[in-house]
């Protein structure tokens, strides 16, 4: 499942950064390898699907903002691993919080609203479109009655 695409990642960090971390021609070319941009989406989303899994059935109906918000650290975060630069701090911090907002998750402390209204209506009423019912136990039973007819 897309929690995020490559124009989010763009917009989220930056052509020129987004670029330095894609581009690994020598010399560089100045352009984005989308292969490896959509590698390191591809890898945070299945990270992400991961823990969702747990809880939720995939895929989401909508993503939502926190999540991804998580899957984009991720992804910024993939996408410095093979640099031969160390990693920076903040990147790093990044990717630790959205493991932990992952397994937050996972655990259940953490809830999220994946349901637009009418799918959350389809399911409160029975995806089929038949009302939702269940029938409490008898009161009374042939044994009660005995005697009564």
């Amino acid at each position: 499942m897309g929690y995020v695409t490559q124009q989010e990642v763009i917009d989220a960090y930056g052509l020129e950064a987004i670029q330095a971390l894609t581009d690994r021609a020598e010399p560089p070319r100045r352009r984005i390898d989308t292969g490896l941009l959509q590698q390191a989406i591809d890898a945070a989303g299945e990270i992400a699907d991961g823990h969702l899994a747990q809880r939720y059935t995939l895929p989401l109906d909508r993503i939502p903002a926190e999540l991804r918000a998580q899957v984009l650290s991720l992804t910024f975060f993939n996408l410095h691993r093979n640099r031969r630069e160390e990693i920076e701090d903040g990147v790093r911090q990044g990717r630790d919080d959205a493991m932990a907002f992952l397994e937050k998750v996972a655990k259940g402390a953490v809830l999220l609203t994946t349901q637009t209204a009418g799918s959350a209506a389809a399911q409160e009423s029975g995806s089929a479109g038949t009302p939702l019912f269940v029938a409490g136990a008898r009161t009374f039973d042939t044994v009660a009655l005995r005697g009564y007819w």
